[in-house]
């Protein structure tokens, strides 16, 4: 089943499926997130999806939910509000997913292929300074989903052709957001390398519901 508004790209079979994992272990982090407990697009994989894996898989979702424990919560201003389940997050895995969402966002935006040679850069918004996002923002698209909360987009593509630059902001379940760009090597140089692994902190916090199971 495929959520209302789903579009599709082609890709070479085995090439996409060698993403399978990768896609399956982001979706369970952002469902499994304390943030996204109160969205329905979430809700649905909880009680679906998820509910089937901590039953019938319980050493799968032990993989996703690596060094699971009480974490001390601090504030952004520095409060420590108790402690709180939460697991550590394999970054590479997320950054994985993030640059192939991108290369389909300039599929459908373009009509064409992300150049292989374009590099990615992602980043967690919450670990950006707001002004820097909105600046970011004020050129893009406005935000285009599915018809639900699971995923959003919006985008910018420079004017100049051939394109050598987008920039786009993704959302999931409502609750994490990322700011994603690729650029082409002509704008850094030949050398040039700026992939940075994408950045969710430390942790995700996870609902007591989920840790309890």
């Amino acid at each position: 089943h495929r959520p209302n508004g789903m579009r599709t790209l082609p890709a070479h079979k085995t090439c996409n499926g060698a993403y399978s994992e990768d896609n399956e272990y982001f979706r369970d982090v952002f469902v499994l997130d304390d943030g996204a407990q109160r969205d329905p697009a979430a809700a649905r994989v909880q009680q679906g999806a998820l509910q089937r894996k901590i039953e019938q898989k319980p050493g799968s979702i032990a993989k996703v939910l690596k060094n699971l424990g009480l974490k001390l919560v601090q504030t952004k201003s520095g409060i420590y509000i108790g402690l709180q389940p939460g697991f550590e997050i394999n970054h590479e895995q997320i950054a994985r997913v993030l640059v192939n969402v991108m290369k389909g966002i300039f599929y459908l935006s373009q009509g064409q292929p992300m150049p292989q040679d374009f590099i990615p850069v992602v980043f967690d918004v919450r670990q950006l300074p707001p002004e820097a996002v909105l600046e970011t923002s004020r050129f893009m698209v406005p935000w285009q989903g599915f018809g639900d909360t699971a995923f959003a987009c919006r985008y910018v593509v420079s004017s100049k052709l051939p394109i050598q630059k987008m920039t786009c902001l993704m959302s999931f379940y409502g609750n994490r957001i990322f700011l994603g760009e690729v650029v082409s090597p002509l704008l850094l140089g030949k050398d040039g390398n700026l992939f940075v692994p994408a950045r969710i902190g430390g942790e995700v916090l996870v609902p007591n519901w989920a840790a309890d199971r």
